[in-house]
C-alpha cells in the first residue's frame, strides 16, 4: 500500500488489513520521511470438533 499525505501536525490513519495480524510482531520504521510498517499474519488456530453419531 503506498500513501503521500503532506499536513503539518500530527496524522493518524487508520487501515483494514485483509486477515488479523500479530500485534506483537509489528514493525515501523520511520527513514527519509517514509514510514514503513511490516505485520505478520497471526496464526490460525487449529480446533478440534468432536462429532456426534446421531
Amino acid at each position: 500500500m503506498h500513501l503521500c499525505e503532506f499536513r503539518p501536525g500530527q496524522l493518524f490513519r487508520g487501515i483494514k488489513l485483509p486477515a488479523p495480524i500479530d500485534p506483537d510482531a509489528v514493525k515501523a520504521e520511520c527513514r527519509d520521511g517514509l514510514l514503513r510498517v511490516t505485520a505478520a499474519m497471526a496464526a490460525q488456530l487449529a480446533r478440534k470438533v468432536d462429532v456426534q453419531a446421531a
